[in-house]
């Protein structure tokens, strides 16, 4: 965070504990636009350098665009140390949220389908899984079995190894 909004909101803290009215006003200030608290704009641009600069200077409008960025910025990053979000961020992230529930929604209902179709011809999922299973498992006893049979002749019986 930059130092003049931790200036800024320092000063508005101390403020804060005059009276919850002052909340009130700063949040009201912010979602006006950084307008209509002349105490509030006052501090704002004496923090962020604005009270140097003429309002008839060209710079002042990028300069003052550019603060209100940084201060937006910064007060969005401190409301998050608190676990607060925005509201666009909420907004955002309920939208995706009731995107992620018709999906769902939506995945279960082809699910079902393709479960009554499996059952209309009999092959319902559970014993099409336990097949499977089953079908696995004979393939690798029948597997096993071919290895054991590649290595037979290889393998002499204790007597023969004694003897030779």
């Amino acid at each position: 965070m930059n130092r003049e909004f931790l200036e800024f909101f320092g000063n508005f803290l101390v403020d804060v504990a005059k009276g919850q009215k002052r909340v009130e006003e700063i949040l009201g200030w912010i979602s006006g636009g950084f307008k209509g608290y002349e105490d509030l704009n006052e501090q704002f641009k004496k923090f962020y350098g604005l009270d140097r600069l003429s309002e008839n200077d060209p710079e002042y409008s990028t300069t003052w665009q550019k603060s209100v960025e940084d201060f937006r910025k910064a007060f969005s990053e401190y409301l998050e140390l608190f676990d607060v979000v925005s509201r666009e961020k909420y907004d955002r992230v309920a939208r995706e949220c009731e995107e992620l529930k018709e999906k769902v929604r939506e995945q279960a209902q082809k699910i079902e389908k393709l479960e009554a179709m499996l059952k209309s011809k009999g092959m319902e999922y559970a014993s099409l899984a336990a097949e499977f299973q089953q079908m696995v498992e004979k393939q690798a006893r029948e597997y096993r079995k071919v290895l054991e049979s590649f290595t037979v002749p290889f393998d002499k019986p204790d007597s023969d190894k004694e003897s030779g």
